[in-house]
């Protein structure tokens, strides 16, 4: 799902995220897993590295505005994700 960023919650390990399928524009409240990884992705900077490398973030870095890509399971009545990636920084 790619979404952009809503809001965060720290102590709730959670990210509020619209997300939009179908012409529809809904409001996702994402949960995150014990361990789970936020990274975005950056070129990089040591000689003779090429390309991009992931570079981990804490859920406090996210931003509202920013385009994510999450991959969500159902738990119950939740969506919980394990891995959080930083497409788009606005």
């Amino acid at each position: 799902m790619r979404t952009a960023s809503r809001r965060t919650e720290d102590a709730a390990r959670t990210i509020a995220l619209e997300s939009t399928a179908k012409g529809q524009t809904r409001q996702v409240v994402v949960h995150l897993k014990p361990g789970a990884k936020i990274v975005k992705f950056v070129r990089a900077t040591e000689p003779g590295k090429t390309g991009f490398v992931e570079q981990p973030l804490a859920l406090t870095d996210l931003k509202p505005g920013w385009v994510v890509s999450v991959e969500t399971k159902h738990e119950g009545d939740k969506e919980v994700a394990e891995l959080v990636k930083v497409v788009l920084e606005r």
